[in-house]
């Protein structure tokens, strides 16, 4: 794996990297209760999530740079994001804890499978689809903050298993997708 910082300038990275940057207004402003400033952060950052994938593969830019800081920028808004989320509207963070147990996992993985394959793995579509569920949980349980109604509580409570299953599944895809690669080289 060949990190080259002239990809940091890369449109696709740029914005991968902003994701980050931009958890720092999100939380200040949710600090401070700001309903639409947070909204509006926290829409920025998950739009941003899928622009920078789409323009790397679209504008020609995917690098090994951005494959890594990509799945970092994932990893630090989802989590401190859902964190925060959760700590505000009493939702158990119990799921974010295993996110976060998973990502070491995908992490450690990845950095052994890069420093063999001389790549870093890419994200598959169970990775990205609990990024999407979780994302979608982190906007109802945020709108629960301030709008505490049985509809927003339900719609929580169902995407926070919806969210689980798939953190489930991706976890279990990835391990597979490890196993696999190990089989290749013994």
């Amino acid at each position: 794996m060949k990190i080259c910082y002239r990809d940091f300038l890369k449109i696709p990275n740029i914005i991968s990297i902003s994701r980050i940057v931009l958890m720092a207004p999100f939380i200040y402003f949710f600090s401070y209760s700001k309903f639409y400033e947070t909204l509006i952060v926290m829409l920025i950052i998950i739009l941003t999530d899928f622009f920078d994938g789409f323009l790397s593969r679209k504008l020609n830019m995917v690098t090994e740079t951005g494959k890594v800081i990509d799945p970092l920028a994932d990893k630090i808004c989802l989590g401190v994001g859902l964190l925060y989320i959760f700590f505000k509207a009493n939702i158990n963070p119990v799921i974010v804890y295993v996110l976060i147990g998973r990502d070491l996992f995908i992490l450690i993985l990845g950095f052994l499978l890069s420093n063999k394959m001389g790549s870093v793995p890419s994200s598959n579509i169970w990775g990205k689809l609990t990024s999407f569920f979780l994302s979608i949980l982190g906007v109802f349980a945020f709108l629960k903050v301030f709008y505490n109604t049985n509809f927003l509580s339900w719609c929580a409570f169902y995407l926070y298993f919806i969210s689980f299953g798939f953190i489930v599944l991706s976890s279990i895809s990835y391990f597979l997708r490890f196993i696999k690669i190990i089989k290749r080289w013994f």
